[in-house]
């Protein structure tokens, strides 16, 4: 099996992971403004995965669920920065450049 292939299924592997920990926690915190999540691991050129956390929400989220979200996030992976944007006016993106992994799959 290619070098690529293998990457891609460990990053597959890590988004299921990430995205089971992302829902358990927004559907007990944000019960009535969640509507669902979308969360994806892009590998570029370099072979380096690039994740983000896509929110789309009814109702306006709790600072401090997105502080708990992220903080979990930094548990699972080791990113230099995160990034939050808007990118339309229901849905927020949380977004990273993964460094490493801190979690055994």
């Amino acid at each position: 099996m290619s070098h690529q292939k293998v990457k891609i299924r460990y990053a597959s592997k890590l988004q299921r992971f990430i995205k089971l920990k992302v829902d358990e926690l927004l559907r007990s915190r944000e019960v009535e403004a969640l509507k669902y999540t979308r969360v994806g691991i892009l590998i570029d050129s370099e072979g380096k995965f690039n994740l983000y956390v896509k929110i789309f929400h009814e109702k306006p989220l709790r600072y401090s669920t997105i502080q708990e979200l992220v903080n979990q996030l930094n548990s699972i992976v080791k990113v230099d920065f995160w990034q939050i944007y808007a990118p339309h006016a229901k849905a927020l993106k949380i977004s990273g450049n993964i460094k490493d992994v801190l979690v055994k799959l």
